[in-house]
């Protein structure tokens, strides 16, 4: 705006320019042509006075658009410019934070490689993707010929077998006892990790050979134990597991220890119930009961259910959690006098008509009876602990009655007898008949699965 009073100038000197030119016109046309009107003399005054106006507006409004364009241009590069100074500060800022990272990892490495416990970082499939300078010297193998190893094959027990986490133990690349300890982490690139921390108890070992003693019992009952175990601690969280369970579920230890069990083995209908039990297992008291769970596969077991509490003093320190497959129950007695468990536990030929013959229709309401039927056996049990005979006569009547429903003669056998004999007052026999429908179940269980649609 501070130059636009010398471009409006121009219009007065175009228009004094027009004048100019029309008097000199004039004076020409004046000795050339005397005889010319004096209207003509004074429309070309006219016509060139405004024609030099025009040109001189035109000639402001094109330096006027010239200025603010530079105007403008002015503006950007001063933007631009403070754009490239904030750009120099923020590198020189990143600069300042990768030198403060650069120097926090050299220091976290410094700190990594003196800890005396072994250290080790896996991914999610158990691939060793870093370690300290422990982990190197423990087992006398170089860093590049330990990474990409899986950490369940260079730490293995003296049996050859994956380390147990959260457990005294021997390895066989390292002497002495160990304890080892699991945390997961995220990488870099977003996926989950795991930290091993290998600690090396043999000295507390020797102070206390007799307590050595004790945890070697322990772990020898737990490896050996034919039934699926887990140790939880006080936060009902896995601590450990042994091989059965592994071969029962699916699950390796790495896969499952620090969380909880029945979220991953209990449909989600029966969670509600699962967690008033484990509450009651929580709270000291012992827990016994059967149930369909889930292995990692999606493949429904009947199981029957040991919990025991462990306390140390009037402190709660965990529990045990014991899994009986009950498809591995032994046939015996009448359930086996005319050989029926052998065939079918359902006579579909009989069954079918009473559901249209319609084969998806009978498998959802058969899906149905085989998920109550552990809620009436633990009623059954229930009831016979509590000596309530008429309980046991009603729950094993209304089982008889739905089970000749589905031609499930087996099990309505089983109820009948039970009916029949504890009617009759006699309590003989009745556990290991109510063992036999829990076996029952697991064949009930099979059998649904092998129903094609």
């Amino acid at each position: 705006m501070t130059n636009s009073q010398p471009y409006r100038k121009m219009t007065s000197i175009y228009a004094m320019t027009g004048v100019i030119i029309s008097l000199v016109l004039a004076i020409t046309l004046e000795f050339v042509s005397p005889e010319t009107p004096d209207w003509y003399y004074a429309a070309i005054l006219c016509l060139n006075t405004i024609s030099g106006y025009i040109l001189g507006r035109l000639a402001d409004s094109k330096y006027k658009s010239i200025r603010d364009l530079q105007e403008k241009l002015s503006v950007s590069n001063n933007e631009l410019q403070k754009q490239v100074d904030d750009s120099k500060w923020m590198v020189d800022v990143q600069k300042e934070i990768e030198k403060k990272i650069g120097n926090a990892k050299r220091t976290w490495e410094l700190i990594f490689d003196a800890v005396s416990d072994v250290i080790v970082l896996t991914d999610q499939n158990d691939v060793i993707l870093r370690c300290n300078n422990a982990a190197i010297k423990a087992i006398n193998e170089t860093y590049l010929t330990l990474l990409g190893q899986k950490f369940s094959e260079v730490y293995t027990d003296m049996n050859g077998n994956p380390p147990v986490i959260n457990q005294t133990l021997r390895l066989q690349k390292l002497p002495g006892y160990y304890y080892i300890t699991a945390s997961q982490v995220t990488l870099d690139n977003a996926e989950t990790g795991i930290i091993y921390i290998i600690r090396d108890i043999t000295e507390q070992t020797k102070s206390s050979p007799e307590m050595i003693g004790q945890r070697e019992y322990l772990e020898a009952l737990v490896s050996n134990t034919p039934d699926a175990l887990l140790i939880l601690d006080n936060q009902q969280k896995i601590f450990a597991c042994n091989s059965a369970f592994t071969r029962l579920f699916g699950y390796k230890p790495r896969e499952i220890v620090g969380k909880n069990v029945d979220p991953m083995i209990t449909s989600s209908e029966h969670l509600d119930e699962a967690k008033k039990l484990m509450e009651s297992l929580a709270e000291g008291v012992k827990i016994h009961y059967s149930a369909i769970r889930n292995k990692n596969n999606g493949k429904r077991i009947m199981v029957e259910i040991f919990g025991i509490p462990v306390r140390a003093g009037n402190r709660s320190i965990g529990s045990f959690l014991l899994f009986r497959d009950m498809s591995d129950l032994p046939q015996s007695g009448a359930a086996s006098e005319d050989g029926r468990l052998e065939s079918s536990p359902i006579d579909m030929l009989t069954a079918l008509p009473r559901f249209s013959n319609d084969v998806g229709f009978f498998k959802t309401v058969l899906n149905e009876f085989i998920a109550d039927l552990p809620w009436r056996i633990n009623s059954l049990e229930k009831a016979l602990l509590g000596n309530n005979n008429d309980g046991i006569i009603r729950i094993a009547n209304s089982l008889k009655a739905t089970s000749a429903n589905f031609s499930a003669e087996d099990l309505m056998r089983l109820a009948e007898k039970i009916e029949t004999q504890v009617t009759a007052k006699s309590l003989e026999g009745i556990p290991d008949m109510i063992n036999r429908m829990k076996f029952e179940v697991g064949r009930l269980i099979r059998f649904y699965q092998s129903i094609e649609d």
